[in-house]
């Protein structure tokens, strides 16, 4: 059985660095700028032998008249009703304020059990501070800090008492697949066998500018507003892991920060942010690039899909709002125009839709899976050099300082991405040019819609 367990408290309170403490990774952002968390962030660990799922959230901020704050707010109240525990975060520094007051009566009239803690105590002084906040009525408050790794081990042993008397709540959302978004070897050594197997699970990391929509994507998935979704750009930081099941195919959707263009005057919350949604894709399988059909396509987004295509991912590029399409605006055009801008990856396919309608969700998810099911696509050695004779037919390899270069076989040596291995006398001398013509005449005969493929030339007993 796997627990969830919530940790809430006001903005700046040390929530996302004790998060990342117990979870052992620094798998939120932590920055001294108040607001830095604004989703809700899962993460799987395991305490003193039981699984639990820890769910980092924005500051909770009760009296609240900005739209995103009270969005925030409400991601934080989702989060402590689908909790069987609660670690409320109080700063010792700080000593105990109204706002801490409001959210314990908010924990009271929820009914689920409550650890509260006093981070920020590194030392005797901020201890005796501590009894502060018994004022709230609580019979234990447990001093940690979780910057220094100090009270971290009582804390758990807590958890796991309050733990044991209590059962999970029911919870339609599979948690229990934290390896589903981990980097995965796909190079399976399966039997040779010509084949096309869809996928059981699929990591897709939803990626573009800022403000293009991929909060409201995945919120219209999952059919709830999982993700803070606001007209203000920028408001997804984290990376933030969402599971969904369609059609008997499990998702792991990977909400990242929009990736803005590279100046001189970009904050340091947004370079991390950044370089956190570069690295969501190295842990996907497909990198669905969105693109706002009001804006068009930019060499940013162009940077994104080369990045996605050269760590391996499948791409599809998605045409999003296209509900806000202007009359007399031609969305075929847009579609080339997108195409244009993208040329080296052409090769994906393209999806109109509309995260705020609906419009084309189903498409969208079914191309993921075709792509999915592509980039794992293997071909047999006998069928592959069938093939491969004829496009040495077709086109000789250029000469190699007046030498001829000899190609005697070829074979798959992986998949996700597939991967191929020409076996020749001078792997020198086989150029970039004749490996693009072997892709595209791979792609021609067998497809591989939507996921790179890569080349190699060995040498005969080159491993």
């Amino acid at each position: 059985m796997v627990h969830l367990i919530a940790i809430v408290g006001r903005p700046n309170v040390g929530k996302s660095t004790l998060f990342n403490r117990l979870v052992g990774s620094r798998k939120a952002i932590v920055h001294d700028k108040p607001g830095v968390t604004r989703d809700r962030h899962y993460a799987g660990t395991t305490m003193h032998g039981k699984k639990v799922i820890l769910v980092d959230t924005g500051g909770f901020e009760p009296e609240t008249t900005d739209s995103l704050k009270a969005k925030m707010k409400a991601q934080v109240e989702l989060a402590v009703e689908e909790a069987d525990l609660v670690l409320f975060v109080l700063d010792a520094r700080d000593g105990l304020t109204p706002e801490d007051r409001n959210v314990t009566n908010m924990l009271r009239r929820s009914a689920k059990p409550v650890l509260y803690l006093a981070n920020k105590v590194d030392s005797g002084k901020q201890r005796h501070d501590v009894l502060e906040f018994y004022e709230l009525g609580v019979d234990r408050v447990i001093p940690i800090s979780a910057e220094h790794n100090i009270g971290i081990s009582g804390l758990e042993d807590a958890i796991s008492k309050s733990l044991e008397v209590m059962r999970p709540a029911g919870r339609a959302n599979g948690y229990n697949r934290p390896a589903a978004g981990e980097p995965r070897d796909n190079n399976d050594g399966s039997s040779e066998q010509e084949s096309r197997k869809s996928p059981k699970n699929i990591a897709v990391a939803v990626v573009g500018f800022p403000n293009v929509g991929k909060s409201t994507l995945i919120n219209h998935l999952l059919g709830e507003e999982r993700l803070v979704a606001h007209d203000r750009p920028g408001t997804t930081i984290d990376p933030v892991d969402t599971e969904l099941s369609w059609r008997g195919t499990d998702f792991l959707f990977i909400d990242t920060a929009g990736i803005k263009k590279r100046t001189k005057t970009i904050g340091l919350t947004e370079k991390v942010s950044a370089i956190k949604a570069l690295k969501a894709i190295e842990r996907a399988d497909i990198a669905v690039l969105l693109v706002d059909v009001t804006r068009g396509t930019a060499d940013q987004e162009a940077r994104i899909a080369r990045h996605a295509i050269d760590r391996g991912c499948g791409l599809v590029l998605a045409l999003n709002k296209v509900d806000k399409l202007k009359k007399g605006v031609s969305l075929k055009k847009s579609e080339q125009a997108m195409l244009d801008k993208l040329r080296f990856a052409s090769f994906a396919p393209v999806v109109s839709i509309s995260g705020l309608t609906g419009k084309g969700m189903n498409k969208l998810l079914d191309n993921i899976k075709a792509v999915a099911k592509e980039r794992l696509y293997r071909v047999t050695t006998a069928e592959l050099n069938r093939f491969f004779a004829k496009v040495v037919e077709w086109h000789d390899p250029p000469l190699f300082r007046g030498r001829p270069v000899k190609i005697y076989y070829i074979s798959q040596i992986g998949v996700g991405p597939p991967r191929f291995a020409l076996v020749c006398n001078k792997p020198n001398g086989v150029s970039e040019q004749y490996k693009r013509y072997i892709v595209n005449s791979l792609r021609s005969a067998y497809g591989f819609k939507g996921s790179p493929i890569r080349i190699v030339a060995r040498g005969r007993g080159k491993r």
